[in-house]
């Protein structure tokens, strides 16, 4: 060594150099990193999430979807409600049960408010960005470690989900806690009780979100050092939990592992209408219906009155697998979609939406990292690292999760739990080039490869798949529609509907709904063309073709009013507001027998005391009691076999729907006018007698 000690800081050099090329060739394992080197970098990724979110939670707080809950949102807040009242589901769980168990834990806490539930939210998103650190650098060091956790912590729909009632920030924490221990089995020699916290980890997981049981399968493929039995201990882990919900199910009737929804989310994402995201079957009502349970009855053409879930599981899963046999060529085009979709920017909605909900939030509208970047990134990390095994083992991890996801369907919450996986790839690779640049010495391949990784960034954040955005907005301004029409607001909801339509004049439910509040107000002829279009748009409809039905009515169209509630029989047998209409307008038009049989069926579908049933069974002894006095007429030889003309008599028959449907005073003028007809003046006068005894004198 020369006393300038120049060839000391060119052996340095080497050195390190040496470390990045072994790096790629794959020799680096694990590093066994100390808690006091991670300390920072994980306390730091944690409290940045937290301060973010916090943030987040503050500036939305007018976010109105948080109050007005609808669809699943509303289901986990029951659900929980009930949980935390001691009460458990009568039937087998409808969806996957570990969420609304934690949110109960919650409610027992905060009250059952779930603006509060979602400020209990901060606690698993602050400690993911702390667990993806520590993982991160107990691969690749310090600099993974700070990288891994800011990059979780400013990671946008981490950042939104803290604000939704759903289980995204809780799959990603499980998801997070399953990296970690998978990394800490291949870090050091894996001992059974590690690997057995491991397997209930991802058992847990797999409660909160099915297809995540894929992340368990590469972790059991790899050879780890050990005790012999790791892998027994591993799946005894993952099974414990699933074991729970087997047996529950199976005690009620559906030996299920985890829910019952397992048919529809196939179909959904199988099916004819399937394109990729979440697309329901026509006719299917979520909000009412959420597993397709009438919708599968009536497909099946099931002759009985109650269908299980479990049976509508079987006939969707049947359904899906039909569809996806006949058309091969349409499945693999759709599961090729179906990965674009779960890769790119573009975060897909369901009953949440990020594109639309960030408008309520200043932090959201900025640029923080997103899927693409992720995505990008970590592809960067696997061609960086193609020969180390952990690396290996990461890449593996994230395909078998986008494979299974793409299987069902594809939304932003049900991808949002192989962010962490992505990270650890995407700090490797960022690690790795800050290394080259600070020893100026780059490879060409090296080079390519960046260059790669960034066109790979472009076009996964372009448009690729033609997605219509604009319309995907519009369902969010039809659901706050709903909710003000909810809330009485009705001008505020007329606006939103049409706010809707403009982003998607093909959203049936905001046709119906609009149509619907404008013929309240009495604008029947600008409501009929939004009715129309709703009835078209979705024949399945019970509710649209009803309401369409009602608009003729007012309208004078008669016959077309009467074919529209057939149809909506037809499409919803179980609809009885439908069979109400074509009961009353059956027996309006002087159709005794189908009015009757209408009415019967009403008093079967409407439970007692209800006021169908109430009307129903009023207008049923009406027909009874005029039906008896014909047959004593007869008796008396004072009219033929033929029905007296007064009993099809127009006027007595809507008096008889005011008085069955408690119009009274409609109902009394009606038997007036009635009265002086000399055919029916006797028995409507008798009516009137009657109305006066019971109700008083008007």
């Amino acid at each position: 060594m020369t006393a300038s000690g120049r060839p000391a800081r060119t052996s340095e050099a080497e050195a390190s150099r040496e470390r990045i090329r072994a790096r790629g060739r794959g020799r680096a394992q694990p590093q066994t990193t100390s808690f006091a080197r991670l300390r920072n970098p994980v306390l730091a990724g944690a409290g940045a999430a937290l301060v973010l979110r916090v943030i987040y939670l503050l500036e939305a707080s007018d976010n109105p979807f948080w109050r007005e809950l609808g669809l699943d949102l509303r289901i986990y807040h029951e659900w929980a409600q009930a949980i935390a009242r001691g009460q458990s589901p009568s039937g087998p769980f409808l969806q996957a049960p570990l969420f609304p168990y934690l949110l109960s834990i919650s409610y027992r806490m905060l009250g059952p408010d779930p603006v509060r539930a979602l400020w209990f939210q901060l606690a698993p998103a602050a400690l993911t960005a702390g667990v993806v650190a520590w993982a991160a650098g107990r691969w690749r060091g310090p600099r993974a470690a700070w990288i891994a956790g800011l990059l979780t912590a400013f990671y946008a729909p981490a950042i939104f989900y803290t604000g939704v009632l759903l289980p995204p920030t809780w799959t990603l924490f499980l998801s997070a806690v399953v990296l970690a221990l998978g990394m800490e089995m291949h870090a050091r020699s894996t001992r059974l009780p590690l690997a057995a916290l491991a397997g209930i980890a991802a058992g847990l997981l797999t409660l909160a979100q099915p297809v995540a049981i894929a992340l368990a399968f590469p972790l059991l493929l790899f050879p780890l050092r050990g005790a012999p039995g790791w892998r027994a201990a591993l799946l005894i882990g993952l099974s414990l939990p699933l074991a729970v919900t087997f047996l529950y199910n199976g005690s009620r009737g559906a030996w299920t592992p985890i829910a019952v929804n397992g048919g529809i989310n196939l179909y959904i994402g199988n099916g004819p209408e399937a394109n990729g995201g979440y697309a329901p079957p026509l006719g299917m009502e979520e909000n009412r219906d959420i597993l397709g349970i009438e919708i599968a009855r009536q497909r099946s053409g099931s002759e009985v009155e109650t269908f299980s879930a479990a049976e509508a599981d079987r006939f969707w899963r049947k359904e899906a697998i039909s569809s996806m046999v006949s058309d091969p060529a349409r499945t693999a085009a759709l599961f090729g979609r179906k990965l674009l979709l779960f890769f790119g920017q573009y975060e897909v909605p369901q009953i949440e939406s990020f594109a639309f909900e960030r408008r309520y939030s200043a932090l959201l509208r900025t640029p923080l990292p997103g899927m693409a970047l992720l995505t990008a990134l970590a592809v960067l990390g696997i061609l960086l690292h193609a020969g180390d095994r952990v690396g290996r083992w990461l890449a593996l991890s994230a395909a078998c999760f986008a494979l299974a996801a793409a299987v069902f369907f594809v939304t932003a919450r049900f991808r949002l739990a192989i962010a962490p996986w992505l990270i650890l790839l995407a700090s490797a690779a960022l690690v790795r080039v800050y290394d080259a640049a600070r020893e100026r010495r780059w490879e060409r391949r090296a080079v390519v490869t960046v260059a790669a990784t960034a066109v790979l960034f472009v076009l996964l954040s372009a448009n690729l798949l033609g997605i219509d955005a604009q319309a995907a907005r519009g369902q969010y301004a039809y659901r706050q529609g709903v909710l003000a029409e909810g809330a009485g607001r009705i001008e505020e909801a007329i606006l939103h509907y049409r706010e809707a339509l403009a982003d998607d004049p093909n959203l049936a439910k905001a046709n119906v709904n609009l149509g619907t509040l404008l013929a309240r107000q009495g604008k029947v002829a600008e409501a009929l063309p939004y009715l129309e279009a709703g009835a078209r748009l979705d024949p399945a409809s019970g509710t649209a073709l009803q309401n369409l039905g009602q608009a003729y009515q007012v309208s004078g169209r008669t016959e077309d009013a009467l074919s529209q509630f057939q149809k909506a029989v037809l499409a919803q047998p179980d609809l009885v507001s439908a069979r109400e209409s074509l009961a009353y307008l059956r027996y309006a038009s002087g159709d005794i027998k189908e009015a009757r049989q209408n009415l019967q069926t009403i008093l079967f579908q409407a439970p007692k005391g209800t006021p169908p049933s109430l009307r129903a069974g009023t207008l049923l002894a009406i027909m009874d009691e005029r039906t008896d006095l014909i047959g004593q007429l007869r008796r008396e030889g004072r009219i033929g076999e033929v029905d007296p003309q007064w009993w099809n008599h127009p006027q007595l028959l809507e008096a008889d729907l005011a008085l069955a449907q408690r119009r009274l005073e409609d109902a009394r003028r009606g038997y007036a006018a009635a009265s002086l007809e000399p055919a029916v003046a006797p028995y409507a006068q008798n009516i009137l007698e009657q109305m006066t005894e019971n109700l008083g004198a008007p």
